[in-house]
């Protein structure tokens, strides 16, 4: 293995064959019925079923570990891991009262519900944001992350990662559970959504979207449903879930609709009409 500078410990060590989304959330999104069971990649106006991944050589393996003992490997198995397969952080969800009720919108506090390790969850969802930071992450295809830029966020961000300092203030992470009882089975890395006066980012796991929200004016409605506030909050409503369907809807749509990219989805289609997940 190459040896450098860990971008999170900051030490000249081995560095390991890094991964920007966790490598196991790759398996999730393969379709193992097709006879091409590799994941969609998108390029410009184009789009592959390859075998392809952002990765790196960029942390050394005790900080790989770290990643993955305090939220990594907890999140990964709380999440589906097939289309119409369980969802067990919904699951959980569904006999507990909601601490508020709002237009499209339920607000739970994850810290009273045994099913969520919210500490586990805040710290996956900001390392995703960090490690976006961190490095220009490629795929094997020669394809860039979009790029992302914590400002003067980022330092205290890797120290908090490595346990040394709480989150930032004025960074507000906000989790929230996908709506519906069909899961949209994708993974996206890091992408920007900017507004007037502040920095906001997002991700998605199958089932998960994470924002995050970090500058002096973050309004005071998004900080009161932060994952890491005095309530720590989970926010299951219809918006993000509606933003991540038009995120994949407009991404189809601006394909190359190939021959054999009709061909795929027909094939996606008929599988998944033959799926019975529940709902």
């Amino acid at each position: 293995m190459p040896q450098g500078t860990c971008k999170l410990c900051l030490e000249y060590k081995e560095l390991s064959d890094s991964h920007y989304l966790p490598k196991r959330l790759y398996a999730f999104g393969r379709a193992r019925q097709m006879k091409n069971p590799n994941p969609l990649v998108v390029s410009d106006k184009s789009a592959k079923q390859v075998s392809d991944q952002l990765r790196g050589h960029v942390f050394c393996k005790g900080c790989e570990e770290l990643f993955n003992k305090n939220g990594e490997a907890w999140v990964l198995a709380k999440i589906p891991h097939d289309y119409g397969e369980p969802f067990p952080l919904q699951d959980a969800l569904a006999p507990e009262k909601p601490l508020a009720i709002g237009r499209d919108v339920n607000l739970y506090d994850g810290s009273s519900i045994k099913a969520f390790d919210m500490e586990k969850l805040v710290y996956f969802g900001l390392s995703i944001f960090w490690r976006g930071a961190a490095h220009n992450w490629k795929s094997t295809l020669d394809l860039s992350a979009p790029k992302v830029d914590l400002e003067d966020y980022f330092e205290p961000l890797r120290l908090f990662l490595r346990k040394q300092s709480p989150i930032p203030e004025d960074m507000v992470l906000s989790v929230h559970l996908w709506p519906y009882t069909k899961v949209c089975q994708v993974a996206y890395p890091v992408y920007p959504l900017h507004t007037a006066g502040w920095r906001r980012y997002w991700f998605y796991v199958p089932g998960i979207f994470f924002m995050l929200q970090f500058g002096k004016n973050v309004p005071e409605s998004a900080r009161q449903r932060s994952a890491h506030g005095e309530k720590k909050i989970i926010n299951v409503d219809l918006e993000s879930g509606k933003f991540i369907s038009r995120f994949v809807k407009d991404q189809v749509e601006a394909l190359e609709t190939t021959d054999k990219m009709k061909a795929m989805l027909r094939e996606i289609s008929a599988i998944r009409s033959t799926t019975s997940p529940k709902g």
